[in-house]
């Protein structure tokens, strides 16, 4: 179960949901009877979604629109293809010259910075908590489920808060939300059991409210992720969307990287909080670009 991201919005919840329910079933029934459970698990879901995938094939007739353009004469074929698909006029581009021209290059850029952060829940903080505290690897997957369960949770609230105040909107609630407790894992520095003012602490008041707070605060994350992600589905040609979405996945697990290099530098428990205080940087940068961004369209 890696918890890296690994395709379109929601497998990441899935592989962090996996990852918290695999520490508490190892720690309460063992290794052999875990794996038996996510192998059922895993068969389910496999038949599950190829049952769904079929149903959606059958029950949108969209979907068969290239198989019956092989049916259409030639001629027929040619005047349907000019008339219902836009082919580009502009001179070929390379990939980031695409990517820069889109509308939504800057909330774009302000996504890619969360991924520059390690209160996303990820092994850095895992092993914070479990290197400067006594939390037990099962608490720790008790509250990595809970943080999967609070961005489902945001992936579902999305949809019925955009469709009740608007795509920009549902943004700003998820901007809300995540700044609010990211701040408040911010503040857990100075919260009396930081490893970085009681070093020989291990009554864990602090990890634990950090974890807890970044747990929650993705559901502001997947919020407003979301928001971005349809914003660029809405506004990108279709005939860039694979050229802008690839560089711009490519561009996320890049920004991913420089985390990684943080240990190597400042190994310490201690010296954790440079992780926490840059983190809320690269998001509140982030967000600050999804304003900017927001304005913008809001005034065309």
């Amino acid at each position: 179960c890696d918890s890296d991201w690994s395709g379109p919005t929601g497998e990441r919840i899935v592989s962090d949901c996996c990852w918290g329910r695999s520490k508490a079933l190892v720690s309460s029934f063992g290794t052999f009877h875990s794996l038996l459970v996510f192998a059922c698990g895993s068969l389910a879901s496999l038949i599950l979604k190829s049952i769904f995938l079929y149903s959606i094939y059958q029950t949108h007739e969209s979907l068969h629109y290239k198989r019956k353009l092989s049916w259409i004469d030639s001629d027929s074929f040619k005047s349907h293809l000019f008339t219902s698909i836009s082919l580009p006029t502009e001179e070929k581009r390379g990939v980031f010259a695409t990517y820069y021209n889109q509308k939504t290059f800057i909330a774009a850029i302000g996504m890619t910075l969360f991924y520059k952060t390690v209160m996303g829940f990820d092994n850095l903080a895992v092993g914070y908590a479990k290197s400067s505290s006594d939390i037990s690897i099962f608490t720790i997957g008790v509250l990595r489920s809970y943080g999967s369960l609070a961005g489902m949770l945001g992936v579902i609230s999305y949809s019925l808060i955009e469709k009740r105040v608007g795509l920009i909107n549902a943004g700003f609630v998820g901007l809300i939300i995540q700044q609010v407790f990211s701040l408040i894992a911010v503040s857990t520095i100075w919260i009396s059991g930081s490893p970085f003012f009681e070093k020989n602490s291990e009554e864990g008041h602090s990890v634990f409210l950090f974890l807890t707070a970044i747990a929650t605060a993705r559901y502001g994350l997947w919020c407003l992720d979301l928001t971005i992600t349809h914003s660029m589905q809405i506004h990108i040609p279709e005939t860039e969307r694979n050229t802008v979405f690839g560089f711009h996945m490519s561009l996320c697990q890049a920004f991913s990287v420089p985390k990684e290099l943080l240990v190597i530098v400042f190994p310490e428990p201690s010296q954790f909080y440079l992780y926490i205080l840059s983190s809320y940087l690269c998001v509140t940068v982030g967000q600050l670009l999804f304003c900017i961004y927001a304005r913008n369209i809001r005034s065309q």
